[in-house]
């Protein structure tokens, strides 16, 4: 879910703020992350890895970074 909601705040901010300076960059930042994460989340020997608590805060990190500096 963490990556779908990172996706799409990505990309409704980069359609309603097109016209910003710098906006595409800090949009595809949250776009790159949301679906390195998505990919990772198809792997058939990914459930292991998502079951660690490091994992979680990690890519959770990650995502409110992403998304803050799109937003910003």
């Amino acid at each position: 879910m963490l990556a779908y909601t990172q996706l799409a705040i990505s990309l409704i901010n980069m359609v309603y703020r097109h016209g910003d300076a710098g906006n595409f960059t800090k949009s595809l930042m949250g776009v790159v992350t949301g679906l390195v994460l998505m990919s990772l989340t198809f792997l058939i020997k990914s459930s292991g890895y998502f079951e660690k608590k490091l994992t979680l805060y990690f890519w959770s990190a990650i995502s409110l970074i992403a998304i803050a500096t799109a937003l910003i």
